[in-house]
């Protein structure tokens, strides 16, 4: 710019005149505006180009007009410059005057930019949720929409009917449901037609599963009905709470039955029951109640007594309510209940008294207390009485006696010709057997047996009946057995030995007695039943028998006519 030489030349004459022309500054214009339109609610982003015009960064400002905001302005030039536009959704539709201003140098083009009207859409979906089997009413908000009352129509998809449609305005409208008890769970493509006017959400309805529920429960392992649950075998699971579930059968995706184990100790009472198939959770409150268990006999310890015997049993009872003082034992006929004593609810101790006469075989055990009653069968056994011998009679018999000995059993099953009997130290010569609990023995008891009680010994086969102390030795009666030489003369004198049984002689004690006529003039004692006697036979002692007395303390034997006396042979 400036001044400018004007020159004309004309062959070889040339003219010229200084300072003739100057070049002042070009008016500045806006030359372009690319893109030129934009659609209400976009962004965009708009370059400018002026001529003559000097953008500076940080001072050019840009104006769309009424609708547009200018977010951002980056000037590339002093005749370029880029604006990023947000053209707001109600923007007026039409063209627009662009106007640049640079400090004092504005600049503006007319019809420089158009706003169209805003792509049709769906802005939200209110529920945006339905489950299967639902019935609700959706409320759907469009932008740049044209809904029409009686035109417009709403699709959810498959297995989703659109009842009824109300708009409320061009850009709102609601709509009444119903899902299907089956359609498919997960996200559906909402689409609002309304003539040629179709606007799709993705994703903008999902239908959701219907919570899975348990509905009915049946009792004694009986099956489980589910309500839109996918039961599977090996995947579900159930659980209840301090119940054992042992295994779960699934018959399809709604039933299952789960076998249980209720402990002995689970609390009386509702549970709730938990059924799991990976994230499906179903639950039933009160499905199930644990309820007492019927109130048995489990155990008697021990299981069996003979006939005759008294034997502590321990009672062990499930469920049961043992009460001192309350609680009665039966054993049934023969088996009494001499004492009671109970630990617990469920344990007790009975002293039994098994009469001799009591059943053999097994006995049922009855438990009552109060209005309860539990019973066992067959849980105690009455054996065979102990074979015992209850007497003997006599008790007792002398050394070289010979006795019959009656013996009464209990229990015992004599037999004649098989039974024995034994006491030590004394032959049995016989036995005679009259029933299985009597028999009498025929006993020698030896003059050399051992003085004291006996054991008495009955066997028969394998049966062993003893009885300790039954049969006492008692010294034999003290007799004078011999008396060797037993004769003698008138004036003789003669040593005599006198045998004894049973007696006792004993030196410097035991005297000697021969009669009147008779004198003992020695005496030797050998042992308790020999002696030597040294006899003096007067003249005048009786013709005859004579006896023989021997005395030890207060043991007397005598023996009559143990001696004789004959007369004297005289010589003339």
């Amino acid at each position: 710019m400036g001044s400018r030489t004007l020159t004309v030349t004309t062959g070889s004459e040339t003219a010229t005149l200084s300072n003739a022309f100057s070049v002042t500054p070009g008016t500045p214009v806006i030359a372009a505006v690319s893109p030129t339109t934009g659609k209400q609610a976009d962004t965009a982003t708009a370059s400018v180009t002026g001529q003559f015009t000097h953008f500076v960064q940080g001072t050019t400002q840009v104006d769309f007009g009424p609708g547009f905001s200018v977010t951002a302005l980056t000037v590339n030039s002093a005749t370029n410059l880029s604006a990023q536009l947000a053209i707001s959704s109600t923007a007026a539709v039409g063209s627009r005057r662009v106007t640049v201003t640079t400090a004092a140098e504005v600049v503006t083009l007319d019809n420089a930019f158009t706003v169209a009207p805003g792509t049709p859409a769906i802005t939200t979906v209110n529920p945006s949720t339905g489950q299967q089997g639902q019935n609700l009413v959706v409320t759907v908000t469009g932008q740049f929409t044209g809904f029409v009352q009686g035109s417009t129509q709403v699709s959810f998809g498959a297995d989703v009917t659109v009842v009824n449609v109300t708009v409320a305005s061009p850009t709102a409208l609601t709509a009444q449901l119903e899902v299907g008890g089956t359609a498919a769970a997960g996200p559906r493509a909402l689409t609002v037609t309304t003539g040629a006017e179709a606007v799709t959400q993705n994703n903008g309805f999902t239908v959701t599963a219907r919570p899975a529920v348990i509905t009915a429960v049946m009792p004694n392992n009986g099956p489980v009905t589910g309500q839109f649950t996918h039961f599977a075998q090996g995947a579900t699971q159930v659980s209840i709470d301090g119940i054992t579930v042992n295994s779960v059968t699934v018959t399809d995706a709604a039933l299952l039955t789960a076998s249980l184990s209720i402990p002995a100790a689970a609390a009386v009472g509702s549970r709730m029951l938990t059924v799991t198939t990976g994230t499906e959770l179903a639950t039933l409150s009160n499905a199930f109640s644990v309820t007492p268990g019927t109130a048995v006999i489990t155990a008697v310890s021990p299981s069996m007594g003979r006939q005759g015997d008294t034997v502590t049993v321990a009672i062990t009872g499930q469920f049961t309510h043992f009460a001192q003082g309350t609680t009665q034992v039966d054993f049934g006929s023969g088996v009494s209940v001499a004492a009671l004593a109970v630990n617990s609810a469920t344990s007790m101790m009975a002293q039994l008294t098994i009469s001799s006469t009591a059943t053999v075989g097994s006995h049922q055990v009855a438990v009552t207390t109060g209005a309860e009653a539990g019973t066992l069968n067959n849980p105690f056994s009455v054996t065979p009485g102990r074979p015992i011998i209850t007497t003997a009679m006599p008790n007792s018999g002398q050394q070289g006696q010979n006795v019959a000995l009656t013996v009464t059993g209990q229990f015992t099953h004599f037999v004649q010709g098989l039974t024995q009997v034994r006491i030590d130290g004394i032959t049995v010569n016989s036995v005679i057997v009259t029933n299985a609990t009597l028999l009498t023995a025929y006993l020698t008891i030896p003059e050399a047996a051992a003085l004291g009680s006996r054991t008495l010994i009955v066997t028969m086969g394998p049966e062993l009946a003893t009885l300790s102390n039954a049969f006492s030795v008692t010294p034999g009666t003290p007799v004078i057995m011999a008396v060797s030489p037993n004769t003698a003369k008138q004036a003789d004198t003669v040593t005599v030995a006198i045998a004894g049984q049973f007696t006792h002689f004993a030196p410097g004690m035991t005297q000697v007695d021969l009669g009147p006529g008779v004198s003992v003039t020695g005496l030797t004692v050998n042992s308790a039943t020999s002696l030597l006697v040294q006899l003096s036979i007067s003249n005048v002692a009786p013709v005859g028998s004579t006896y023989v007395t021997v005395t030890t303390a207060g043991e007397v034997v005598t023996l009559n006519n143990a001696f004789l006396v004959t007369p004297q042979i005289l010589i003339p």
